[in-house]
């Protein structure tokens, strides 16, 4: 038989859902605390961003300053040989008039080399690998032209000379594609219109 209590006993129910149990100013306090974390978000990934662009503008910035020295320094370099091409074939003396003439000047051609070279050292950090190794390189071809200068033989003097101005082009080429300046000059050329 059955009880009196056994029928007012309580029926299990089941746990309220979470929609069941929130109101409307818990939905509203929801969804606010979702869009400030959003908003955090999107504030902290925008902040990141320009601060990434900032750097790289200011690398973009050094890199220019620092290859407009260097170019400078390496065409310097390579238009004061002209002129030691044309003493060499003007010289109408002898060999030991040559090296005579020659060491006066020499330790000026010697010092706007070592110049050159302390520059590409003060730029290293900046340099691309490939620039970085041009640069040795053209460096490395004015000390050679200055011996071979002192030989005395102008086809050997001149032969030197020409492997400068292709490494001096290279390099103007290497710093263009590094810096991007046809493109550079092309969206400059669009913002301007």
């Amino acid at each position: 038989m059955m009880n009196t209590e056994d029928l007012v006993k309580p029926v299990v129910t089941l746990p309220p859902t979470l929609g069941d149990s929130m109101t409307s100013s818990d939905i509203i306090a929801l969804f606010a605390t979702l869009i400030s974390i959003c908003a955090f978000a999107i504030t902290f990934l925008s902040y990141r961003r320009e601060r990434s662009k900032s750097n790289q503008d200011l690398v973009f910035q050094e890199k220019i300053a620092a290859y407009r020295e260097l170019s400078l320094h390496a065409n310097n370099l390579f238009e004061s040989f002209f002129d030691l091409v044309e003493d060499l074939q003007d010289h109408d003396g002898t060999k030991k008039e040559w090296t005579k003439h020659l060491k006066k000047e020499c330790g000026i051609y010697y010092d706007q080399v070592t110049k050159f070279q302390e520059v590409i050292f003060e730029s290293i950090p900046i340099l691309p690998d490939k620039v970085y190794r041009e640069l040795i390189e053209f460096g490395l071809e004015s000390r050679h032209f200055i011996t071979s200068a002192f030989n005395g033989n102008s086809l050997l003097t001149i032969n030197s000379h020409d492997k400068l101005e292709k490494s001096l082009r290279n390099i103007i080429k290497l710093i263009r594609k590094d810096l991007n300046v046809d493109k550079v000059n092309i969206n400059l050329k669009k913002r301007l219109k």
